[in-house]
């Protein structure tokens, strides 16, 4: 895919897929994460299953579960976007991970806040970067790795720009097709993406 290329339909189910494959597994979580809820099991499940275990030491995956617990999380409901740099810049400044965790604490966020918070990852700051073209109109710019601020208002941006692609090739056959899923297949079943 070059900048400025249509969305590529594979790739969009791929994502959808696995986008609402975690809905549904998290769905009575989202926007109710709180202490009582941010147990062992829960902290462990969570970050295995959005594939951020690998953010933080595994020596100190309870002591980030106890600082969210403690006061990380009750500042990630505020619905701040420098609180997701902030509370990942203190987890890296104090040896909890090798680098800034911005993708862990973004994914908190979008449970504790989700009308506020987008998950942060990989895949999605290359996709914004693929997608900034000067003929869009959107500046032209590349994104880089700044902060969660930047790239949620960078996001906010491009998602204002392609909401209309992204309705209209979500009204095509492949996406019908995932309305009928009541219950998900495996992960292994997935379609796995081209990229």
């Amino acid at each position: 895919m070059a900048l400025g290329d249509p969305i590529c339909p594979r790739d969009l189910a791929c994502s959808t897929a696995r986008t609402i494959i975690l809905f549904y597994e998290y769905q009575g979580q989202i926007g109710k994460l709180n202490k009582r809820t941010l147990t062992e099991d829960f902290f462990e499940n969570f970050i295995n299953t959005w594939g951020v275990a690998r953010t933080i030491y595994k020596c100190e995956r309870e002591n980030v579960r106890e600082r969210l617990i403690g006061g990380d999380l009750a500042r990630l409901k505020r619905g701040k976007a420098g609180a997701i740099d902030s509370v990942a810049g203190c987890y890296n400044s104090n040896g909890l991970s090798k680098y800034v965790p911005r993708s862990l604490v973004s994914k908190i966020g979008f449970l504790a806040k989700p009308a506020v918070f987008v998950p942060f990852d990989t895949y999605s700051t290359k996709g914004l970067n693929l997608r900034r073209d000067k003929r869009r109109g959107d500046g032209g710019e590349q994104y880089f790795k700044s902060s969660y601020k930047n790239y949620l208002e960078v996001f906010n941006r491009c998602y204002c720009l392609l909401r209309k692609e992204i309705r209209a090739e979500c009204s095509q056959g492949w996406a019908k097709k995932l309305e009928r899923f009541r219950v998900f297949p495996n992960r292994k079943s997935l379609p796995k993406s081209g990229r």
